[in-house]
């Protein structure tokens, strides 16, 4: 296939293919968001793909770990993280001892994992006491609208806002939960984002979600940012309790 990489090795975003770009923005406005909110320490990155993020938290990481599925992934982690403890290792057993890390990040992993629950109680059972702990994950009603199960084949489940505060609140402390969202959305009388996504970027947003869905993955990514200007970080926005037209929850809270 193209890259000479399968679908699933797409689920992480990759510096080197075209279609990628956006979500590469997406992912790092992630992480440039959490870092006020990362305690200074020990950072372990679950689902650390191939360890973009680590550029980011280094500001406020004395250490850095991260583990990943993917030793494609993590092979990129390694060449450009030489410092970091990266291992291949699924997010249900952890190969740390407890109480090792101030801060611990899983972007987009927990709607992959069978045993939802069971990957907090891991994730407590590494986070010291009190240590700060994010996770994100996409929204249901924006990932697959109108339906129960995830259009998406690799994800186990997705969440709706009130499903995934009531489950983080079973193990965490002080739960915010932010909606990721694309600034244009926020205001659809906004003429200059219109303007701005071109003609084709408006066309491709009015196409319902289930027939994008029918239009392989890897087509979607390369024809979203052919047609349509670079997105910016800054074109991305983050609003506390935003449950409804964001496309990613990211939740921020203490073990």
């Amino acid at each position: 296939s193209m890259l000479g990489v399968d679908a699933e090795s797409l689920e992480a975003p990759h510096k080197g293919f075209f279609g990628h770009r956006d979500i590469l923005t997406e992912s790092r406005a992630r992480y440039e968001f959490v870092l006020p909110y990362l305690k200074r320490g020990a950072f372990l990155d679950i689902g650390c793909g191939r360890g973009y993020g680590f550029s980011v938290v280094r500001e406020v990481a004395t250490s850095l770990a991260g583990v990943d599925i993917s030793e494609d992934f993590l092979k990129v982690a390694r060449e450009e993280n030489p410092d970091a403890e990266i291992y291949l290792s699924s997010a249900e057993e952890l190969p740390f001892e407890s109480d090792s890390f101030d801060s611990i990040l899983s972007f987009e992993v927990i709607e992959h994992i069978d045993d939802d629950l069971a990957f907090l109680d891991e994730i407590v059972r590494v986070a010291k006491s009190g240590a700060r702990v994010v996770i994100s994950t996409p929204n249901i009603l924006i990932a697959s609208p109108g339906r129960s199960e995830p259009l998406n084949k690799f994800h186990v489940r997705e969440y709706t806002y009130a499903q995934l505060r009531a489950l983080l609140e079973k193990r965490f402390q002080n739960v915010q939960i932010f909606g990721q969202l694309h600034k244009c959305d926020l205001n659809d009388a906004n003429v200059e984002e219109d303007s701005r996504k071109g003609f084709w970027g408006a066309v491709i947003d009015r196409i319902p979600m289930r027939v994008k869905y029918l239009i392989p993955a890897m087509i979607q990514d390369m024809l979203s940012v052919s047609l349509r200007p670079p997105l910016r970080v800054e074109d991305l926005k983050f609003i506390e309790n935003e449950s409804e037209r964001s496309s990613n929850f990211v939740a921020i809270m203490n073990a």
